[in-house]
């Protein structure tokens, strides 16, 4: 899975940004590698504190945020945390980490970074990506759906999932397994499935007292699912398409992936107790221990806390967590 992706909404600004400023400002880990490049505008591209892939602009004055830090462009990618591996870049080469934006390249067919980025608005695209396989200057472009999701190698398993974008309603579903994304769970539908969470989002767009916009709507524009959020202001309302989902090669739908939080969940009688483990409903929260040796998890379902040490999931109960989740946070 070579390409790291973003939403197109997240990366235009910031190449605006970077080619509007007066002048560039480029870390200087970049500077004494990229030569007379560091005066183009540019996307640093980087790990943040936590792992996850960013860009942010290199214009100056900086472009910061509420919180006073850089703003960023996060890529939204997986983790698999039993292997602790995740689609994020490994950055091992400096200059890889500087998207430049004006450069012309040698063979003139590739359009310069920002020549792709505003074609990309202009076309209505939602999502931005760069593929980190082979030399650096990496190929980039923009698509108006996600057309990979988890590595080829996973395995898909059945499992029932719900998300607060659905307002909680059940739908069957392959997940990939061990895989997390948005967090949650990566689930792809078949197309009676996803016409019924299409018909469920229209009863609940239709329902009175539920505030207008409070749920995406859902429409199929032929074998393609289109998702959309309403926006009411006093005077008007005006449907934003945000993502269209295709059908892969087997026939499903990865609907709302890295865009809701969805959850698998288990039909079960209300006397049952739950099984976290068989309902494969834990999702890791952090490392923790001396020297991190444990993992702390929790059940998405019914909220209990877990510890994975030595290969081993312990139930809170048990005695074997070092920390809880909410102190490795």
């Amino acid at each position: 899975m070579p390409k790291i992706w973003w939403r197109l909404a997240d990366v235009s600004p910031l190449a605006e940004h970077a080619i509007h400023t007066p002048t560039v400002n480029a870390p200087a880990r970049l500077l004494e590698r990229a030569g007379r490049l560091n005066a183009m505008p540019g996307l640093i591209f980087e790990l943040d504190a936590d792992g996850d892939d960013t860009l942010a602009s290199t214009g100056w004055p900086a472009w910061y945020g509420e919180d006073g830090q850089p703003h960023r462009a996060y890529a939204l990618t997986w983790r698999h945390p039993a292997t602790a591996t995740s689609g994020s870049y490994d950055h091992a080469a400096p200059r890889g980490d500087y998207l430049l934006l004006t450069v012309i390249r040698r063979d003139r067919s590739i359009p310069r970074v920002i020549d792709t980025i505003r074609e990309g608005v202009q076309r209505k695209h939602h999502w931005f990506w760069v593929d980190t396989t082979g030399r650096w200057p990496f190929p980039c472009g923009t698509a108006d759906h996600r057309d990979e999701i988890v590595p080829d190698t996973a395995t898909w398993i059945p499992a029932t999932v719900t998300s607060r974008a659905v307002h909680g309603h059940r739908y069957p579903a392959l997940v990939a397994d061990g895989y997390l994304g948005a967090g949650g769970v990566l689930p792809r539908f078949t197309r009676e499935t996803a016409a019924e969470i299409a018909a469920d989002l229209a009863r609940l767009n239709e329902d009175g007292e539920l505030m207008p916009g409070e749920f995406p709507t859902m429409r199929f524009d032929g074998d393609v699912a289109v998702i959309s959020w309403q926006q009411h202001s006093l005077t008007d309302e005006r449907v934003l398409e945000i993502d269209r989902c295709h059908r892969d090669a087997e026939g499903l739908y990865a609907i709302g992936a890295y865009q809701w939080t969805w959850l698998t969940t288990v039909d079960q009688d209300p006397g049952q107790a739950h099984d976290c483990l068989s309902a494969r409903t834990l999702r890791y929260v952090a490392h923790y221990g001396a020297p991190g040796t444990g993992q702390a998890w929790q059940c998405f379902a019914c909220g209990e806390q877990w510890s994975y040490v030595d290969g081993v999931f312990h139930p809170l109960e048990s005695g074997a967590h070092l920390l809880t989740p909410e102190q490795c946070r």
